[in-house]
């Protein structure tokens, strides 16, 4: 019985060093599982869905679409990595220490988010609209970063 829960250790113990050692070859590449993607879909497909919700008068639910949109470009322009089972604010604590130019907009719509989804306060078209006009910043940002990480309009070449 000791020589099972020694070998039980065992496997636990090497289970857990691959895994840190595969995490840190990962972080020294930089590869991603899915570069372009937040819950297997890309940000036009969230937006896409929250269309459909918003057609249908399911105000949270096209809400919460537009915030996933929101969050799937960040991951698609790598300003934020996907973490399965992160919150909300731990991503927004991601972003604001490592793109610190996305934090306000992606603030207000994880606020609106929140108060949606977890506190179950009332949502309608004007509150989408706002976690929409969000989404519309942070893909301005996005587009006037350069491909130097942390960089927002800068001119500075890629």
């Amino acid at each position: 019985m000791l020589g099972l829960l020694v070998l039980a250790g065992g496997i636990v113990l090497a289970v857990v060093l691959l895994v840190r050692a595969l995490r840190r070859v990962r972080a020294s590449t930089g590869t991603r599982a899915r570069a372009d993607t937040l819950e297997g879909r890309t940000a036009a497909s969230w937006r896409s869905l929250a269309e459909a919700h918003e057609h249908d008068g399911e105000w949270r639910d096209a809400l919460r679409c537009h915030y996933r949109a929101l969050l799937a470009e960040l991951v698609a322009a790598e300003r934020v990595e996907e973490v399965p089972g992160r919150t909300p604010r731990e991503y927004l604590a991601a972003v604001s220490e490592d793109a610190p130019a996305f934090t306000s907009p992606l603030e207000a719509a994880t606020d609106a988010f929140e108060a949606a989804w977890y506190g179950h306060q009332p949502v309608g078209p004007d509150d989408v609209e706002d976690v929409r006009a969000r989404d519309a910043e942070i893909r301005a940002l996005l587009g006037s970063t350069t491909a130097a990480r942390g960089t927002v309009g800068t001119g500075a070449p890629s």
